[in-house]
């Protein structure tokens, strides 16, 4: 039978100081059950020595039923109470040349853990740390990670996997010097050393000759610098969503919802009913007439207003429902290689709202992705695994969503999923009292914007000029048409010449100092939002009408800025 000293000299555990830097107790156990050896902490926890040396584990655990002589599977895990208090025991074999000679024996207070499944050659014996709560890497010279158990992946926010072949300088601060000064001079035992911008207990052990280092980091002492550092960013975030809310919320508030009309009487009082259900809504309206500023309106007024407003735009995502970032992480490549992932926009819109801008122009496919979301609100995240995302769907028409189910080029069942809550939003022709009010709040707010002391004046004929066109862009139209003019302006006056010239039909009136490039741009600005209006915002259908191809028009769109609501 071989003496203690022998088969601690058969493990090569020569410094036994590596493990007394443990948190964790840890036992080593012969194959007739006996312990040979103890470490510092479960001499500690359990006010054990020498006593207990060559006796029975049983000593210690009474209630262990655990055959020791057997050859096992490599890890066992197995629970006992010591004292009132309910202990895990991670039981690993231990083999020299194929012969089984006893196992480690891992004590910690039970909790739900997953054990780790990573070995490695290397002339360190790392099973005993894939089960302990202290943050355990192997480190080369080259500062790259060799080794790391799953605790010390964890506290960094990664798996093992990931992190092996890494640089450990990025991820820990201050690092550097530890392990340098490990690989020229051997051990280093400190206490209260900056890791990561906290003080923590460190050792370092030199392997292989000085082509690496063992760093072993007392885990709880981490795990509480990186949770409070956690818990500080987390409060911070709060409160920069608080006051962001507060800055971008002020602007999407009910009262900015400006007119005196019927409609937007009507249009406010709807609003009010919605904007704390969590129900879906589905918005309808012309190109122009408001419909992303009532979705923001909705979303701030309502109990999601600290969480994200996420827009996206369906006729710029991809057809295939299995590459749409949407519903999947997407990866950023810089220089052929990937430097960081992209989450998908449901995910980023957890409790808050996602705005579906053009929901018509989505494929079938993803039509039918997005219905099973609705029906399950679970999505695949950026770790990879199934999850419940908490987010409310506000989806943005202009087109005829009834006609498109009936030529079966929208999913019936998702337009029944959306059309929940509904409202339409009047075009700005069929509500004109509200066009001087809309007018004057737009040019207020550009003439601040432009360091322009006062409020323009608007004579009875730019109003009659303003009230009489058929404002085929809606609101968005007018709003651009109020910024063109304040920039122009060289008198707090806001004459008929100072309009826009496709407003003005008659060009000899006040127009005749605009260039022929002036004019044409007009004209043509004019052409597609009449078009646009004609064929219910539906792009393809306007290419065709205009004789160009699609990408054409989105070019105009662009260049005149008729591609955001």
């Amino acid at each position: 039978m071989l003496s203690p000293e022998k088969r601690l000299d058969i493990l090569k555990l020569d410094n036994m100081r590596l493990l007394d830097k443990l948190y964790d107790s840890i036992l080593f156990v012969d194959r007739m059950g006996n312990i040979v050896f103890m470490n510092r902490a479960f001499k500690d926890k359990f006010n054990k020595g020498a006593d207990v040396i060559q006796f029975p584990i049983q000593k210690v655990f009474p209630n262990i039923k655990f055959d020791f002589s057997k050859k096992h599977n490599k890890f066992q895990k197995l629970k006992t109470l010591y004292q009132g208090v309910e202990w895990e025991l991670t039981i690993t074999k231990v083999e020299k040349d194929h012969d089984y000679i006893g196992a480690w024996v891992i004590i910690r207070e039970a909790v739900d853990y997953t054990g780790c499944d990573h070995y490695l050659t290397f002339p360190v014996n790392t099973r005993v740390f894939d089960s302990i709560t202290d943050a355990v890497a192997v480190v080369d010279r080259n500062f790259k990670i060799v080794y790391i158990n799953r605790t010390f992946a964890d506290l960094l926010g990664f798996v093992p996997e990931e992190l092996r072949g890494q640089d450990c300088r990025p991820l820990l601060k201050g690092i550097e010097k530890y392990v340098r000064n490990g690989i020229e001079k051997g051990m280093i035992d400190l206490d209260a050393s900056p890791v990561a911008g906290e003080p923590v207990d460190i050792m370092i052990y030199p392997l292989g000759s000085g082509r690496a280092v063992l760093l072993i980091i007392n885990g709880r002492k981490l795990s509480n610098a990186f949770q409070y550092k956690v818990r500080i960013l987390n409060s911070k975030i709060a409160y920069y969503q608080e006051q962001l809310a507060q800055v971008t919320g002020a602007k999407y508030k009910l009262k900015n919802v400006i007119g005196t009309s019927k409609q937007v009487k009507i249009l406010k009082e709807n609003i009010k009913k919605m904007a704390c259900s969590n129900c879906t809504v589905l918005l309808r309206g012309e190109r122009g007439s408001g419909k992303e500023f009532m979705a923001r309106v909705l979303h701030s007024e309502g109990t999601r207003k600290f969480g994200p407003f996420v827009k996206v735009k369906c006729s710029f995502l991809s057809k295939n429902a299995d590459k749409n970032e949407l519903f999947f992480t997407k990866s950023v490549f810089v220089d052929g290689e990937q430097a960081s992932d992209r989450m998908g926009k449901l995910e980023l819109a957890d409790k808050g709202t996602i705005f579906l801008e053009d929901i018509a122009d989505l494929s079938l496919e993803v039509q039918n992705k997005l219905l099973q979301f609705l029906q399950t609100k679970k999505i695949r995240g950026a770790d990879g695994k199934e999850k419940k995302v908490d987010v409310r769907i506000i989806a943005a028409t202009s087109r005829n969503l009834e006609e498109l189910v009936k030529r079966d080029l929208f999913l019936e069942h998702l337009y029944h999923r959306l059309n929940v809550l509904s409202f339409s939003l009047p075009p700005l022709r069929d509500r004109r009292e509200d066009i001087l009010p809309l007018f004057l709040y737009f040019v207020k707010r550009y003439a601040e914007q432009a360091g322009i002391g006062g409020q323009p004046k608007i004579p009875p004929e730019t109003y009659e000029l303003l009230f009489n066109h058929d404002w085929p862009g809606n609101v968005d139209e007018l709003k651009e048409i109020a910024k063109k003019t304040v920039n122009s302006l060289e008198s707090p006056v806001i004459a008929v010449e100072k309009v826009p010239v496709y407003l003005n039909k008659v060009f000899d009136n006040g127009a005749g100092h605009l260039t022929l490039k002036q004019i044409l741009d007009e004209t043509e600005k004019l052409v597609l939002m009449q078009t646009l209006q004609r064929t219910a915002g539906n792009k393809v259908k306007a290419a065709k009408v205009l004789g160009i191809s699609r990408a054409g028009l989105y070019q105009k769109l662009e260049k005149h800025s008729l591609l955001d609501e």
